[in-house]
């Protein structure tokens, strides 16, 4: 694609840092606001190692595609009007997800061209990103 720069990873056919990482996110659940901090974790000998922060023009275009390849989605946590479990039996619905609002595809698709709205100025940044169906295969071209 034209204007797109490509790092060597990316050019050999290789997953880059960011994909990989951006991945784990979505695999995570991860809310719209956490794909722009980056992630810190441990490396082999119990140090830090950091990955990102990421550029949001970037994180917009990567999951852009993955969302036009229909391998994510975006949901949205109950309202707040939604009564909040009060024993196992509630919480095994609540869990299971029936008062979560998932966003229609148009609304997902601007939000995600958005990335200025994926800050805490905004409820936008508490917005999930999951995997489809068809994402969770183990064949989805995700890298």
């Amino acid at each position: 694609m034209a204007g797109i720069v490509r790092t060597d990873e990316e050019r050999s056919g290789q997953p880059s840092e960011f994909q990989t990482q951006l991945y784990w996110l979505v695999v995570e659940a991860s809310r719209l606001f956490e794909f722009l901090q980056g992630a810190t974790e441990p490396d082999g000998d119990g140090g830090p190692v950091t990955h990102g922060p990421w550029d949001p023009a970037e994180c917009s275009r990567q999951l852009l595609a993955w969302f036009d390849a229909g391998l994510i989605e975006l949901f949205a946590d109950p309202p707040d009007d939604v009564p909040r479990p009060r024993n196992a039996e509630e919480w095994r619905v609540w869990n299971g997800g029936e008062h979560l609002r998932w966003l229609d595809p148009v609304a997902a698709r601007q939000l995600l061209s958005e990335p200025h709205r994926w800050t805490f100025e905004s409820d936008d940044a508490l917005v999930c990103v999951v995997r489809t169906d068809a994402g969770m295969e183990v064949t989805a071209p995700f890298l």
